[in-house]
């Protein structure tokens, strides 16, 4: 998928201009690129629109004007993006109880590491996720991961079968469970295999 450029990023004045009307779109395509598993772990798969959402909305928080530091945030959230053949999602562990942040976030270590998380293509086969390092360290680990789903030619024929079914799964000791993935969510991945 085609990176980030300087190009495609607004002034902060224009950006704050149109963000409502840009956030409600966002928010229709997160709905659609949005899994759920068992109400612990979301699961939502990043494109071009949405890392540019990111970066926008990066760029206000911080009131960042200085290209420098714009290049900066443009390497680092272009991390986010598919690789050639490849799904790319931004997983969220859901904390339930703010009390005790850390207890629930160490039911998932280890999540990060092994054959924990999927994409279900059936007939046996699946695609792993592959975890971006840093987010995790001895003990402890991050709300948030970044993740990949390299494809090769034949998965990706099998993602891209409308009457197959498809699915994702998580198989760790804090959460077992299985999603299908919907027509419409299937629909608007899949174009993340032939965007550019």
């Amino acid at each position: 998928m085609k990176e980030v450029t300087f190009q495609d990023i607004l002034s902060l004045e224009d950006y704050e201009a149109q963000r409502e009307e840009r956030r409600k779109k966002i928010i229709q395509l997160k709905s659609r690129r949005r899994i759920s598993l068992g109400g612990e772990i979301s699961l939502v798969f990043e494109n071009r629109e949405t890392v540019i959402n990111q970066i926008h909305e990066m760029l206000r928080a911080e009131k960042i004007t200085d290209r420098e530091a714009l290049a900066h945030e443009l390497e680092t959230y272009n991390q986010l993006l598919p690789r050639p053949s490849a799904l790319a999602a931004t997983l969220f562990i859901e904390l339930q109880d703010p009390n005790n942040i850390r207890r629930e976030l160490e039911r998932f270590l280890g999540l990060d590491g092994g054959e924990h998380l999927w994409i279900d293509l059936g007939s046996d086969r699946r695609v792993l996720a592959v975890f971006e390092a840093g987010h995790s360290e001895e003990g402890r680990i991050s709300s948030v991961q970044y993740v990949q789903f390299p494809f090769g030619d034949e998965e990706r024929a099998l993602f891209l079968e409308p009457a197959r079914e498809i699915a994702v799964v998580i198989d760790h000791p804090g959460l077992r469970a299985r999603r299908v993935i919907d027509p419409e969510t299937r629909e608007e991945l899949g174009r993340d295999f032939v965007d550019p």
